[in-house]
């Protein structure tokens, strides 16, 4: 599957597409620098520069990036140590 809209970063990786609440959302996952606090996960849901939420450290509370951050643990992108330092107690999701 490749994404439905527009992303202009070309660090992310793309992780997949899932309509979520009748809305279709592309979801990806950036590494940043070698730093994992700077790495972060992003739902997509238009082409429009600000049409989209992003932040692991929102995946507690925004069910698309939970999304997100799931697979990107589930693809080992992400671990779970990076999870635990942006949510600052690693809360489950």
């Amino acid at each position: 599957m490749k994404p439905l809209y527009q992303h202009d970063c070309t660090m992310c990786i793309y992780l997949k597409s899932a309509e979520v609440c009748q809305k279709v959302y592309d979801f990806y996952y950036c590494g940043g620098s070698d730093n994992h606090l700077s790495a972060t996960v992003i739902a997509r849901f238009g082409n429009d520069g600000p049409d989209y939420f992003s932040g692991v450290s929102f995946s507690t509370i925004n069910p698309m990036l939970a999304l997100a951050t799931t697979v990107a643990m589930a693809r080992n992108l992400l671990s779970y140590e990076a999870f635990k330092a942006h949510t600052q107690e690693g809360n489950c999701l």
